[in-house]
């Protein structure tokens, strides 16, 4: 009966073995790039990146224009008919007087200061173009891992189905007394395993679904490719 049973075992495992499917075969790369553009549209921490950088990119504007501040300008105006030098009017000229001044201080900074805001946006650039690769291969290993995942549930449900099945085959066979009660307790504690195989797997593959989703933003039910 053992040997009989190890033969139905093989044939239901042969079968779901043959039902494997390759993961390369698998991978809709379409859809992966639609997914890596909805990460990049979506997930969060980028628009962080994104607001940083326009950020940089205000300091560098307002450094530039700052460069005014250096440079004060005044003007005084006289009448003409005054006398050109009294306690009232302490100047030598009358009419318009204009004076220009420079900051020293803020003439030696301010080339410091743009060259510092330029640096801090090309770092802010590069760190947006660094998140954006790891954020690339981030959404690549969770869909590789989904599409494995999706397959091995697959594989798990065919794998508890034929169990059962012969289970139940041998149940009848034990019912009529054709089998032995240890192969029929060997049966049901395949049963046991399976079942607790695909729960397991089961739970791995919400775990991955959501791992996607966090990063695109959206229910994968919800992709579809252009």
């Amino acid at each position: 009966m053992k040997k009989r049973l190890l033969t139905l075992f093989l044939i239901c495992f042969g079968c779901s073995l043959y039902a494997q499917e390759s993961l390369i075969g698998n991978l809709d790369y379409a859809k992966l790039d639609k997914l890596i553009e909805l990460a990049k549209t979506n997930y969060p921490k980028r628009k962080i990146n994104q607001v940083n950088e326009k950020l940089a990119a205000s300091a560098v504007t307002m450094e530039t224009l700052n460069y005014l501040d250096m440079v004060n300008a005044h003007y005084i105006y006289r009448p003409g008919n005054r006398p050109s030098i009294d306690e009232q009017n302490p100047y030598i000229y009358n009419g318009f007087q204009f004076s220009v001044r420079f900051n020293i201080s803020n003439l030696i900074a301010k080339p410091v200061n743009v060259r510092r805001a330029k640096q801090q946006l090309k770092i802010a650039r590069l760190q947006s173009e660094d998140f954006d690769m790891m954020l690339e291969n981030d959404v690549k290993a969770k869909y590789y891992s989904y599409v494995q995942l999706t397959s091995e549930l697959k594989n798990k449900t065919l794998s508890a189905q034929d169990a059962k099945s012969l289970f139940e085959r041998l149940q009848g066979q034990f019912e009529l007394g054709e089998i032995d009660l240890d192969t029929y307790s060997q049966a049901r504690a395949d049963v046991a395993n399976t079942n607790s195989a695909l729960i397991q797997t089961e739970v791995n593959y919400l775990m991955a679904k959501d791992a996607l989703e966090e990063l695109i933003g959206v229910k994968l039910e919800e992709v579809k490719n252009d």
